[in-house]
């Protein structure tokens, strides 16, 4: 009983195989990409991705920030979608949309 059922499965196993084989091999398409560049960024905080600069952060003590006012100037929306654009612009005006 046991032998049967291995050549059963055995028998099956290479049935399969020969069928995967007669079918023709798709050609995969001609890749143009060369080159891949990876960006990372060390110490990012999520909440600066989704929502954009932190009120909070921006201060000497916690953020080391020199400049306040030019910082806020430059980072601070009223909004968390317009703060987050204005920190990663090109992840939330062309990865987001464009992948």
């Amino acid at each position: 009983m046991k032998r049967t059922f291995f050549r059963l499965v055995v028998t099956s196993a290479l049935v399969a195989c020969g069928l995967a084989a007669q079918e023709p091999a798709q050609q995969a398409p001609e890749r143009f990409t060369r080159n891949l560049i990876l960006v990372t960024i060390d110490g990012l905080r999520w909440q600066d991705v989704f929502t954009g600069a932190d009120n909070r952060m921006m201060n000497k003590e916690q953020g080391g920030v020199r400049d306040i006012l030019a910082t806020r100037k430059r980072f601070w929306r009223g909004e968390p979608v317009q703060r987050r654009e204005v920190l990663m612009p090109f992840l939330w005006g062309t990865v987001a949309k464009d992948g």
